[in-house]
């Protein structure tokens, strides 16, 4: 195959990540669309400042695989999926692009309707966690990203930079 006919392989899990922000599976495995669609570009850009889209990849605290989650978190999205442990028949990995990409769609759809739409406030949930954003808006007000680390804020001027 010609260089012009090929993926690139920055494009390489582009379906994954339409599908995935487009619709949903049930525990069953049929496919249900998302009531609020979300952004596959947006989704696409969050893997790449997590992993550089490397499904192999593992942090240094731990999070792995492409969308760089924490074994625990993953494992409890799996549960929530499956309606408890996933058959024995679903090998369902962190590892596995497919499995990262509609995890982690999963999950910034739900933290997307925990902040009513606000995308800096679901990405860095999903960065810095939840609970500490939640403290963070308490304290802060509407200046809770002044006192965001610097990993995050990092993480949010890598995803949310202007398209050209």
């Amino acid at each position: 195959m010609s260089p012009e006919m090929s993926i690139s392989p920055g494009d390489r899990y582009n379906s994954l990540f339409q599908t995935y922000a487009a619709w949903d599976r049930t525990h069953d495995g049929a496919w249900v669309p998302r009531p609020t669609p979300l952004d596959w570009t947006l989704l696409k850009r969050q893997a790449q400042a997590e992993s550089n889209l490397n499904p192999d990849a593992v942090s240094p605290v731990g999070a792995e695989g492409l969308s760089q989650f924490m074994r625990a978190t993953f494992e409890e999205w799996a549960q929530k999926q499956f309606k408890g442990p996933p058959p024995p028949s679903k090998h369902v990995s962190p590892f596995d692009p497919e499995d990262a990409i509609w995890a982690q769609a999963d999950v910034m759809g739900w933290l997307l309707g925990v902040w009513k739409g606000d995308v800096r406030k679901a990405l860095s949930s999903y960065n810095f966690g939840i609970g500490n954003v939640t403290r963070l808006i308490q304290a802060k007000g509407e200046a809770w990203e002044t006192d965001l680390p610097a990993e995050t804020q990092a993480y949010l001027a890598k995803i949310l930079v202007p398209l050209a």
